[in-house]
């Protein structure tokens, strides 16, 4: 049994472990840079396209929120422009019936005048003196009331 056959025999453990991880080593240290080198490239290229879409999508969405923020600032508009429309009616109004009121004043005043500078009796006199007074009272409570309404209206266009 001293004989022993090619077959049977194994190369020692040392060298057969040695010549292995020299292979490797050769084998890896040749391709390891292409492999990192493609491993970054497709590394960038991921990131490329999720930055592409990434960029997509925010633009779409902010193309939404702009076409969003135009609706509501339509809306807004058109608010404000049916209260304005609201606030010149009443301002017209107001106007018309200030401008009757001043109308009605003065024939008042010019009725009262005509009564002094008719020589009437002293209680005549007397009598449209009253009525001028009373008319004097009258326009100044309608200018108190207008007063207020101006005031009013300006606090109300601050706010």
């Amino acid at each position: 049994m001293s004989k022993i056959s090619p077959i049977s025999q194994t190369p020692p453990v040392a060298n057969l472990s040695e010549s292995r991880v020299s292979a490797a080593n050769s084998a890896v240290g040749n391709d390891e840079p292409r492999s990192a080198e493609a491993d970054s490239q497709k590394r960038l290229r991921e990131l490329e396209a999720r930055m592409s879409v990434l960029e997509s999508a925010i633009l779409e969405h902010a193309m939404v929120l702009r076409d969003r923020i135009g609706q509501r600032l339509d809306r807004l508009e058109q608010k404000f422009r049916y209260e304005a429309d609201g606030l010149r009616k009443a301002l017209k109004d107001e106007s018309s019936d200030r401008h009757a009121n001043i109308i009605q004043l003065t024939q008042s005043f010019t009725n009262a005048v005509d009564r002094v500078e008719s020589k009437q009796p002293p209680v005549a006199v007397q009598d449209t003196l009253q009525d001028l007074i009373a008319a004097l009272a009258a326009t100044r409570t309608h200018l108190d009331v207008l007063a207020q309404a101006v005031a009013d209206k300006r606090q109300g266009l601050a706010s």
